[in-house]
């Protein structure tokens, strides 16, 4: 949910995930996770599994994709469809129930 609030922002919820930091440098520089990983953390402090972190990041990437998608589409027949966008459009129920929750509450 957190990724998610971070797109909704475009970035103005917070830090990116490491993952997602990860992902950007690895787009602007042409490199892999690992070598990212080395450049972000050399002294190892943040104990990240590059095995790890290049599943963590293609699964960020498809759900930015699908979320974005989601977002430019002008009517349901054009949003993507499958369990990535299932989960996009879980999420986004659940802020919503948040949202209306807190109005319900008065905040």
């Amino acid at each position: 949910m957190r990724f998610h609030r971070y797109l909704a922002s475009h970035g103005s919820s917070g830090p990116a995930l490491i993952e997602w930091t990860v992902s950007r440098v690895c787009e602007e520089f042409g490199c892999l996770p690992s070598a990212a990983i080395t450049e972000l953390d050399p002294d190892g402090d943040l104990d990240l599994d590059p095995q790890q972190v290049l599943v963590d990041v293609m699964e960020l990437r498809g759900y930015a994709r699908t979320y974005d998608a989601i977002q430019q589409a002008r009517s349901n027949d054009e949003a993507p469809k499958g369990p990535m966008a299932d989960l996009v459009w879980a999420i986004e129920e659940e802020l919503h129930e948040e949202r209306k929750a807190r109005f319900a509450h008065g905040e």
